[in-house]
């Protein structure tokens, strides 16, 4: 391989554990299905939806301490054995509702403590490379864990279809199993230690609005997607298939394009996938919220990243605008739990759609961040 990105046997290991961890999780965009088979309705799955949420959100803020602590591969690691203890919890469960709430709340705090560290040790790497694209590398992990859409709900599908409840679980469990095998290959990675920045004098610096914002605003449009779509779209590839299409592309000279116009692009691209999956149009939709979520996320997270140098000072800027984006989770699953059932899916559609489009004009045109992207 050419590309020095892949030259290191590291970068290497986390794709291939962002592969596996996406092709579990992907068939889990199935799971609210699975739980209308078992008598849950709309709002039960809502409150499951935000209980995983509300973990998302207390992992993330820990994730920069652990990080700064104990290494991003020792944090990284924990996730990985977490969520493959929670997985063999599920089908254990007899499907009783506040069980499920409890366990995908500790699921929750499981998914919060991945993205953070995988993301500290792809810049990290990055920097090595003279001339490498950050912005690229964060794509390539990120997208690891989103390709598997291509076959992962088709794959739950099948398997919950065809031979239940066992048979489903235990697809989601394997991938998560070697996932968790290649973590434990991971080379040992040193606590950052130092004195990182904390979040409230983070909260204070505009260059860290606007990337925010948009990372939440993208929280809300990727919840509606792995969480409900499958709902309202069967069979659920005909979706899911196309959202992990844009994730292909080589997002090699991003970096080079304004933010703010990235951001804009991206947030915009959000409305196109509400509108169209209001209209009856999955394929349109699932493509327009791939690229949305392809873009806005790497751009974002270089974005609130950019300032800083060492592993101890970019772990919160990446923790914080990884919990916004967590926030949009809990935003999503309040709304649908309140708006649908007086409103039905074309109300919560169309609120979701006036969300991304008023975040996007608050980016673009708004003079944070106009300021942000001149000193940043």
């Amino acid at each position: 391989m050419t590309d020095p990105l892949f030259k290191s046997r590291d970068f290497r290991l986390l794709l291939l554990i962002g592969l596996l961890w996406g092709s579990s999780s992907s068939q889990m965009t199935l799971f609210a299905v699975v739980l209308h088979a078992h008598g849950m309705g709309d709002r039960l799955i809502s409150e499951m939806v935000t209980a995983f949420a509300l973990g998302l959100i207390i992992s993330t803020m820990a994730s920069g301490w652990l990080i700064a602590r104990a290494g991003a591969r020792a944090t990284l690691l924990l996730a990985l054995l977490s969520a493959l203890a929670i997985t063999v919890g599920l089908p254990l469960s007899g499907f009783q509702p506040a069980t499920i709430i409890g366990l995908n709340f500790c699921r929750g705090v499981a998914f919060g403590l991945v993205l953070p560290p995988g993301f500290v040790i792809v810049q990290g790497l990055a920097a090595e490379f003279p001339g490498s694209d950050r912005v690229r590398a964060v794509g390539l992990f990120n997208a690891c864990f989103l390709l598997p859409l291509l076959y992962g709900p088709a794959l739950g599908e099948w398997a919950w279809g065809g031979w239940g409840d066992g048979w489903f679980f235990t697809t989601v469990l394997l991938p998560l199993l070697a996932a968790t095998l290649l973590g434990l290959a991971m080379p040992p990675s040193e606590a950052a230690g130092g004195s990182a920045q904390g979040y409230l004098s983070l909260l204070l610096d505009r260059r860290i609005w606007p990337p925010a914002l948009a990372m939440m605003a993208s929280g809300i449009g990727y919840a509606c997607v792995v969480n409900f779509a499958a709902l309202l779209v069967r069979p659920a590839g005909v979706f899911f298939a196309p959202f992990a299409i844009p994730l292909l592309l080589r997002l090699t000279r991003l970096e080079r394009h304004p933010r703010l116009m990235l951001l804009g692009l991206g947030l915009g691209a959000y409305v196109v996938g509400f509108l169209t999956l209001l209209i009856g149009f999955p394929p349109l939709s699932g493509l327009a919220f791939g690229f949305a979520y392809a873009v806005v996320g790497p751009t974002a997270i270089t974005w609130a990243s950019a300032p800083y140098t060492d592993a101890a000072a970019r772990a919160r800027p990446v923790a914080l605008v990884t919990l916004a984006f967590n926030l949009g989770t809990i935003v999503t699953a309040q709304l649908v739990g309140t708006v649908v059932p007086f409103a039905g899916w074309s109300g919560i559609l169309l609120l979701l759609a006036a969300i991304a489009a008023a975040a996007g004009l608050v980016i673009v045109i708004g003079p944070a961040g106009r300021r942000a992207e001149q000193i940043s």
